[in-house]
């Protein structure tokens, strides 16, 4: 994801993103430090996810952000009871998100499985 989205959420929901300040870098080894591994088309999709995760639990972090298998992958530190099916439920929308413009996709690829658009497909 581009630098200035990624800034965007970190400030906006700076709770989750604790694990990216230097005391935790220097300690342990949490992906969450280089940044969301996804593309700009799931920004509109992490900014909901984001807010539910922290209406739902103020506590939670985030360890990792990352696609795999052409869906979203969200992986955390905490949480309270529905935060697991909350996730679930965006990484289930993801495989129907292009991840590379946000409208509607669909799952697929040979070799490298991605969610794009038919559009996104024919570039």
């Amino acid at each position: 994801m581009k630098a200035e989205l990624q800034e965007k959420l970190f400030k906006k929901y700076p709770s989750l993103f604790e694990y990216r300040k230097p005391e935790y870098n220097k300690k342990y080894l949490i992906p969450i430090v280089f940044g969301l591994e996804v593309g700009d088309g799931w920004y509109g999709l992490l900014d909901e996810l984001f807010g539910k995760m922290v209406e739902l639990d103020k506590k939670v972090r985030l360890t990792q952000v990352k696609e795999k298998f052409g869906g979203l992958r969200a992986y955390i530190d905490g949480g309270v009871d529905g935060m697991f099916e909350l996730i679930e439920e965006y990484e289930e929308k993801s495989i129907n998100t292009c991840e590379i413009c946000g409208k509607e996709g669909k799952l697929g690829g040979k070799g490298w499985i991605r969610t794009l658009c038919d559009d996104c497909i024919n570039k």
